[in-house]
């Protein structure tokens, strides 16, 4: 029996992932706006343009 290789185990666990990641990505965002609407008065003291527009630009 042969081991695999690094990239084989990578390019397999991205296989068994990726089609799972749009439902991962949608339950965490429920989640999210749940405990946001949970919180709303002060939660929306959070959701300003700076913030929105700070979080955009920390990923580039």
């Amino acid at each position: 029996m042969d081991t695999p290789t690094f990239r084989e185990s990578v390019s397999d666990a991205m296989h068994f992932w990726e089609p799972r990641r749009l439902v991962y990505n949608a339950l965490l965002s429920v989640i999210v706006l749940f405990y946001f609407f949970r919180a709303y008065p002060a939660s929306k003291a959070f959701l300003m343009l700076d913030s929105i527009l700070g979080l955009s630009s920390a990923t580039h």
